[in-house]
């Protein structure tokens, strides 16, 4: 019977299709009273059933952003900068009459020639000063500080797997693993069959008993959140 189903057009692929849901991770859960009632739906292709695709939210990554600083007579303006890795900074005003230059060897800015206007990406995080060489002496100096972006947590599901067949009324255990890479840690991982939430949980391993659910097809999703919130 195994094979007979798999060999049979799926009503799930065909919806995905239509529905254009790549490429969220696809684990459609279904419900039903007798097994033979799904060979049937798949074999007629009428499983009247409710589909919500399954996945875990992915992977996001911190947009990074950019800033000004311009010279203004003998001044950085802003002198003092707060940003974030991965952003960047335009330094423009410089009318070939200053600098944009490192104060230690850890960066070097635009280095030691005069500038027009320049760029600069800061990847690593902490306190960088500057300064313009020939202004130096009237106080033309400058600080960028660098603070790690707080990136969102990623959450995977681990069960139940992808096609599982469960009898009605569904009980069943659903899991995931979460990590936090943006140097937090995990507050709680949420779990929905569509926008209905079956529970959190704020332990590792995280999961969730569920019950009672009536014959159809779900689609299980899981989010996770940090301790400063991101998610």
């Amino acid at each position: 019977m195994i094979n007979d189903l798999h060999n049979q057009p799926s009503p799930l692929s065909q919806l995905q299709r239509e529905q254009n849901l790549l490429p969220c991770l696809l684990v459609p859960v279904i419900l039903t009273k007798r097994l033979k009632d799904v060979r049937s739906a798949y074999m007629n292709n009428r499983l009247a059933a409710i589909l919500i695709v399954a996945f875990a939210f992915p992977i996001l990554t911190a947009r990074s952003a950019q800033h000004s600083v311009v010279a203004s007579g003998f001044s950085f303006v802003p002198p003092v900068i707060n940003i974030n890795v991965g952003d960047t900074i335009v330094f423009s005003g410089g009318a070939n009459f200053h600098t944009v230059t490192g104060s230690s060897a850890s960066e070097a800015f635009c280095g030691s020639g005069l500038y027009t206007t320049c760029m600069v990406t800061f990847d690593v995080v902490g306190s960088f000063p500057y300064h313009c060489i020939p202004h130096r002496s009237f106080g033309m100096t400058g600080l960028v500080n660098v603070a790690g972006a707080n990136l969102p947590p990623t959450v995977t599901l681990t069960s139940p797997t992808n096609g599982s067949v469960f009898s009605a009324p569904g009980r069943f255990t659903i899991s995931a693993n979460a990590m936090d890479t943006g140097g937090g840690t995990i507050g709680s991982v949420q779990f929905f069959a569509g926008a209905t939430s079956l529970g959190s949980d704020t332990d590792s391993p995280y999961q969730v008993a569920v019950s009672n659910l009536a014959a159809g097809m779900y689609v299980l999703t899981a989010r996770a959140r940090d301790n400063q919130n991101a998610m």
